[in-house]
């Protein structure tokens, strides 16, 4: 999946980003967006940040992931390509989309199925059950002003 996203000038905790294999929608007024069960990758103008969400046992894995291109300035956008294929999902930062000269970096990899993580510190299993195995994906935001664009989804051949 491509996605490019936009943040606005905002505070250090506000992320917006992607959710992947949602199964709970989590639309009553009941729910927060811990209701959502799946995987949400946030991104702000400084971090990253790796949830696995299941109503009171989400969890935020790692903190505050720093990553290569994560820092970003605010108004800027930014396009991130994942791979979800079987029990990783692998994360790439994507420079001059549609131009003709496209390149991707390696950017962070999770094993969901240990729910561990890949970056710059290697690979760091945080123990956990078995990963949310299919889904729908989402655009989140959790109070981070953004915009998002040209979102395209492929299957991996």
């Amino acid at each position: 999946m491509d996605i490019d996203i936009r943040l606005i000038e905002h505070g250090v905790d506000q992320t917006a980003g992607v959710i992947l294999r949602a199964d709970n929608l989590a639309v009553s007024p009941y729910d927060t967006w811990q209701s959502i069960q799946g995987y949400f990758i946030g991104f702000s103008n400084a971090h990253m940040r790796f949830y696995r969400l299941n109503y009171d046992l989400s969890t935020n894995f790692g903190g505050n992931l720093t990553m290569a291109g994560a820092p970003s300035p605010a108004n800027t956008w930014i396009s991130r390509r994942f791979v979800v294929n079987g029990a990783s999902i692998r994360l790439y930062n994507v420079t001059n989309r549609g131009q003709g000269n496209e390149s991707t970096a390696f950017v962070w990899e999770t094993n969901i199925a240990g729910v561990g993580f890949l970056g710059a510190g290697g690979m760091a299993n945080m123990g956990g059950s078995a990963g949310f195995t299919q889904g729908r994906i989402g655009l989140y935001t959790n109070g981070a002003e953004s915009f998002f664009r040209n979102l395209s989804i492929r299957p991996i051949t």
